[in-house]
């Protein structure tokens, strides 16, 4: 038994190091959510240092947040009889077909703006599903 608290103790630890390392890799390419930062600077006392330190762990905090929804949308959708996996071809899907991919010939910019479009269309779409499971959730305490 002691076993397994320590196994799930370093996984927590080892995923908590890769959410660290994902915001540090927003913060070097200057992704940074507008809203997050505006409350670390709030909580800091317009100290930079202090927000910039308090926007890493409130930006971990809202990773740790979407993979909860994640998890949730996931149970849901499976609970419906679907699966994520189908749900995921079908929008990567459509966004393939709305979204050609450019010839070869095309610059690399073009190719790079094309996956940066690919994954805006991603995150737009599951942040509409976050968004309904939020609703659906709400619709049911009202009625319980």
């Amino acid at each position: 038994m002691f076993q397994k608290f320590r196994i799930k103790a370093a996984i927590n630890r080892l995923i908590e190091e890769r959410l660290y390392g994902i915001v540090a890799g927003e913060i070097a390419k200057g992704d940074i959510r507008q809203g997050l930062w505006a409350k670390a600077f709030s909580q800091s006392s317009g100290d930079e240092q202090a927000a910039k330190s308090k926007y890493i762990e409130l930006r971990v905090d809202s990773l740790r947040d979407e993979s909860t929804l994640i998890h949730a949308l996931i149970e849901e959708f499976e609970g419906n009889g679907n699966t994520v996996e189908t749900e995921f071809e079908q929008t990567t899907e459509d966004i393939i077909l709305q979204n050609p991919e450019p010839s070869e010939v095309e610059e690399k910019s073009a190719k790079d703006e094309y996956q940066n479009k690919l994954a805006e269309e991603r995150e737009a779409h599951r942040k509409k599903l976050a968004f309904k499971l939020f609703q659906k959730e709400k619709r049911d305490r009202g009625t319980s």
